[in-house]
């Protein structure tokens, strides 16, 4: 699998996408709208949690953590982890779009670069909905559209790796390897790079193969994400997070009881 065979190369101790797992965790709190103080007794989903470090680091915060992938990615974690003493993250392998997990378990669903992976990624947001408690919260950060020739260019050896088998495709991205740690070379001779983008060669691997091999890759515009949060009935939507890459939205779910009103609401509606 392309998600197993990629985070097969990340080493606990090294950034996840270039941040440390501290930084990550701030900038959860950030994404989904919450102060530290507000996270103790919650229940938090990790919907596509990869290595786990950032499942860990938020269980922290005085709340239940369930972390799930579908990679292998989440067998290590769990052993890694246990190593540690740990005990309020809780491991599992799911399928997003055909989980588990009970109807209204948690209070918060986070899911950061995980359902563009998805054959429908509008599909596979609304498949996790079920599982939020009314009142609860759920964050999404997928892909953006970027315009330009640049870009597109990049999208070219994307579109012939994706659909090959995966050692196939890791081998390719391990041969293109270390002409990209050169080009970071040689931008931090000349200072056009940022500490944060100067990269381990397991850190800069990582990030390659999570852009070059995922068979699907859709990138979405927040007018297109917001839609999707306001036709699954969630709201005090909002944009909490932009990088160069992506974008993240919030949202909540509403009470129960407006909930059973709405739905009363489309029966009779429909019954006209």
């Amino acid at each position: 699998m392309t998600f197993s065979s990629e985070w097969s190369h990340f080493e606990y101790g090294d950034r996840t996408w270039a941040k440390p797992v501290r930084e990550r965790a701030e900038l959860f709190l950030k994404e989904v709208g919450c102060g530290a103080e507000e996270m103790y007794g919650k229940t938090v989903l990790d919907a596509g949690c990869g290595n786990g470090s950032l499942s860990r680091a938020i269980s922290q915060l005085g709340c239940e953590v369930l972390a799930a992938d579908l990679s292998d990615s989440v067998d290590r974690a769990y052993r890694h982890f246990s190593e540690l003493g740990n005990d309020r993250t809780h491991f599992i392998k799911a399928d997003l779009t055909r989980h588990p997990f009970a109807e209204q378990a948690f209070d918060i669903i986070y899911s950061s670069g995980v359902l563009h992976h998805n054959p429908n990624t509008r599909a596979a947001f609304a498949s996790l909905l079920p599982a939020l408690k009314p009142k609860g919260k759920v964050y999404i950060w997928v892909y953006q559209r970027i315009p330009g020739l640049r870009h597109a260019l990049k999208q070219i050896p994307r579109s012939f790796l994706a659909p090959l088998p995966s050692p196939i495709k890791h081998a390719f991205v391990c041969l293109w390897l270390p002409q990209a740690m050169c080009r970071q070379y040689l931008r931090t001779v000349l200072g056009r790079n940022r500490p944060e983008h100067r990269l381990q060669w397991r850190e800069r691997l990582v990030l390659l193969l999570d852009h070059y091999t995922p068979r699907y890759r859709w990138e979405h515009t927040q007018e297109e994400v917001h839609a999707w949060y306001r036709e699954l009935g969630l709201t005090d939507i909002a944009t909490t997070e932009v990088r160069e890459w992506g974008f993240g939205v919030v949202g909540r779910k509403p009470p129960a009881d407006v909930v059973r009103r709405a739905e009363l609401e489309d029966t009779a509606a429909c019954a006209e």
